[in-house]
């Protein structure tokens, strides 16, 4: 039984990437009949903007808005109160789904005891240190354990959080939508509050999405200070530590200061040499 979809992309300077994101869209099974993609755009200074214009001049079911405050949660929630869907489906600017997608997820809706579905991604980049990245956060140290992200994961179970879910439309309407401080980790404290107000996220991990990380430290850097800020802001907000897996890097931190200060004052020369080497 097909349901109306509704997709919503924010994006900000993406003109490198918008394109095989919105083809992936276009060439998925589903009906188009059934299908509408909001594409929000942040203020892009590069060419995002009219790339997405030529998209929705030859698609009827694209709905292109423009979002001035540039952030990702404030553009959500302009295009989500724009849907006419029965199903909420968010994907962001660095991604491609199978043409399979929305149809398995509407099918895991349906037959599952969930209220957001979606599937694993397959990290990839280009270059070495993009390589490098993307084989990071496919490791369970190098991603804290979060399942969907996993390569290796392959039975379907309940999680707390995932990528690119299909959501009911009923959860916003129970929990209200993304929450507009957040400039990052935005769909986590969605998430947390999703499993907070007793519903469920299924993960099917044979569905599987292409995930583009980032290709140099510079901009990894950026996004996971950005990541780590604003999990911090979360945790204060909701006066809980939402996974262990939030907390490990301070510890690793903290516990590599520690151990220099503890060479120093014990004159242990070899454990202030090898904390000066890392």
């Amino acid at each position: 039984c097909y349901q109306s979809i509704s997709v919503i992309i924010p994006v900000r300077n993406e003109e490198s990437n918008i394109a095989s994101v919105l083809d992936s869209l276009i060439f998925t099974n589903y009906p188009k009949k059934y299908l509408e993609i909001i594409v929000v755009d942040g203020a892009s200074s590069d060419n995002t903007w009219s790339i997405i214009q030529k998209y929705k001049e030859k698609n009827s079911y694209i709905v292109a808005i423009k979002n001035q405050s540039k952030i990702v949660s404030t553009g959500f929630n302009l295009a989500l109160n724009e849907t006419k869907g029965a199903v909420i489906i968010r994907i962001d600017g660095h991604c491609e789904i199978p043409p399979d997608y929305i149809e398995r997820c509407i099918e895991l809706l349906d037959s599952r005891d969930a209220d957001i579905v979606g599937g694993s991604i397959m990290t990839e980049s280009s270059g070495l240190i993009g390589r490098s990245i993307a084989i990071a956060q496919s490791s369970f140290f190098g991603v804290g354990g979060v399942k969907f992200r996993q390569r290796n994961i392959i039975h379907p179970c309940y999680v707390d959080t995932l990528a690119f879910g299909a959501h009911k439309r009923e959860i916003f309407s129970k929990i209200g939508g993304y929450d507009e401080e957040m400039v990052c980790n935005q769909d986590d404290e969605f998430n947390y509050r999703v499993i907070k107000a007793g519903n469920k996220i299924w993960l099917e991990p044979s569905i599987k999405t292409k995930y583009f990380s980032r290709s140099s430290f510079t901009k990894l850097f950026k996004q996971y200070f950005n990541y780590g800020y604003f999990k911090v802001r979360v945790i204060q907000k909701r006066g809980k530590v939402i996974s262990i897996r939030h907390i490990i890097p301070i510890a690793f931190i903290l516990s590599l200061m520690l151990s220099f200060i503890s060479g120093f004052f014990l004159n242990q020369f070899w454990i202030k040499y090898f904390m000066m080497l890392l």
